[in-house]
């Protein structure tokens, strides 16, 4: 039998998706010693091509699921498969390179923050426990593979709106070397895109609108001013996420014609328009199946991934109850729509569900003898 040499196993093991890597973990010791290392975790790392996933959260806010499904071919909004880690109160999660940062939250014993790798480990890292509150999309993650630390950024849910870091090279919290331009307080949403985390208040938005977003970039602690592309209107709906890597800003008009816009924000800080398209004239009649008229839903943009737009309709009616004919929700789906093909597809009804993109890796996260963090 030829035994190839370490380095060419190494180089044919490390182009293999995770789930592949795992497998053959269990062919004999010598390739689960060779494939457990960490050497071999941070080639992996650096030159895997594999699939990405998308992590969902499932079910009510305050008691979630973690699932994951590939984000390349999205047929079944129900689909996910459960992570082997799960823990009650989870209510939100940022991830990068791999490695996800949970806030988890306990009426008796408070709220923590977790790390670890929800395709590979069934148990997650601890942080001490939070002194202060976290609103539950209020903090972003950023994980250094190559240096093997960490930080989370926090806006933690005082008047103030104060920011913190916890930084893993000294295992504690503290300020951020550098104040944002403009004020922020705990009502502000983060969005975490690689080394940057993009901050923007909602409650602004949607009460008078806003033309910018604060983007804190996590190696230089240092924060900058992104304008956005257009006005973004309160009479318009958002979503602002990742996408490949890119922060992606996606807007519905919703009037006589629901027009759908997506931007993606490049290196150099130009917005590039990606889509721009009438979805009033693309299958929105499929809602007479429904005996839904058009002036009858709300629609919301919630999540593109791959070519998918999901979207969520609020199905509406007038209220019989109340004397100013007041709409109440009757009903809300969430909607496929490919923005190559321009179809809707499958309509999923009361579908709990929140999407994060997710690049599988093999690096885990575990504590040491002496308390401090090991991340690879």
């Amino acid at each position: 039998m030829v035994i190839l040499p370490d380095d060419l196993m190494i180089h044919i093991f490390a182009a293999l998706p995770v789930k592949s890597v795992c497998r053959f973990k269990a062919v004999s010791k010598s390739w689960k010693k060779l494939l457990s290392s960490h050497y071999f975790a941070i080639t992996h790392h650096s030159l895997s091509t594999s699939q990405s996933f998308s992590l969902q959260l499932q079910g009510p806010y305050n008691d979630q699921e973690i699932l994951y499904a590939s984000a390349e071919n999205i047929k079944d909004l129900c689909s996910g498969k459960k992570t082997g880690f799960q823990l009650q109160g989870l209510r939100w999660i940022a991830c990068h390179n791999g490695i996800v940062c949970c806030l988890v939250v306990s009426e008796t014993e408070g709220s923590f923050f977790f790390i670890g790798n929800p395709l590979t480990q069934r148990e997650f890292v601890a942080l001490p426990k939070l002194d202060f509150h976290v609103r539950y999309n209020s903090f972003g993650f950023y994980f250094d593979p190559i240096n093997q630390n960490f930080k989370i950024v926090a806006i933690t849910c005082t008047e103030t709106g104060a920011s913190l870091i916890f930084d893993s090279s000294i295992g504690e919290w503290r300020c951020p070397r550098n104040q944002p331009p403009n004020d922020i307080d705990r009502r502000w949403s983060v969005v975490s895109v690689g080394s940057e985390c993009y901050v923007y208040s909602l409650y602004t938005l949607y009460l008078q609108g806003m033309d910018h977003l604060m983007c804190f970039d996590m190696e230089r602690e240092e924060w900058e001013v992104i304008h956005t592309p257009i006005w973004l209107a309160s009479s318009c709906s958002y979503e602002i996420q990742e996408r490949d890597g890119r922060l992606c800003i996606i807007q519905l008009t919703v009037d006589e014609v629901a027009q759908a816009q997506i931007w993606v924000l490049l290196q150099d800080k130009r917005w590039q328009q990606l889509m721009k398209t009438d979805l009033g004239q693309l299958g929105l009649h499929k809602l007479e199946e429904l005996g839904v008229e058009f002036g009858e839903f709300r629609i919301h943009p919630e999540f593109l991934i791959g070519d998918t737009l999901l979207l969520n309709m609020n199905i509406l009616a007038i209220d019989g109850h109340s004397d100013v004919g007041s709409w109440r929700q009757v009903g809300w789906w969430k909607v496929q729509y490919n923005i190559k093909s321009g179809e809707l597809g499958k309509m999923v009804q009361d579908a709990q569900t929140r999407f994060f993109m997710y690049q599988p890796t093999l690096l885990t996260c575990k504590k040491e003898k002496d308390g401090k963090i090991h991340l690879g």
